[in-house]
């Protein structure tokens, strides 16, 4: 089962995320799909690597996890976490903080 799980996830991520094709969404993802919003970014405004670095100029780095619940072959829950401050920084919006702007 958790090899099924892995290649659903894997799936979504290379051919609906990455692939944008619409028809693997409606097979992988439930009809009561529920998206946990939990503190950070769950959205953003550019496509991919090459979209952030034209926005702010330089190439950055977002970490993030995600985290997904299955049930019957379908993706039923996402909750996802995304490091806002690391990226704010990245991009000067907010300040590093003193030890590591020194070093």
């Amino acid at each position: 089962m958790l090899e099924e799980n892995k290649e659903i996830v894997r799936r979504f991520v290379d051919e609906y995320q990455t692939g944008r094709d619409e028809g693997v969404a409606d097979e992988l993802v439930a009809s009561d799909f529920v998206h946990h919003y939990g503190r950070g970014w769950t959205e953003a405004s550019t496509e991919g690597r090459e979209g952030v670095k034209l926005s702010f100029g330089k190439e950055v780095a977002i970490d993030a996890i995600d985290i997904v619940r299955i049930a019957n072959g379908q993706i039923v829950d996402h909750w996802a976490v995304t490091d806002v401050m690391g990226f704010m920084q990245q991009v000067g919006a907010v300040p590093l903080p003193p030890s590591a702007a020194a070093g």
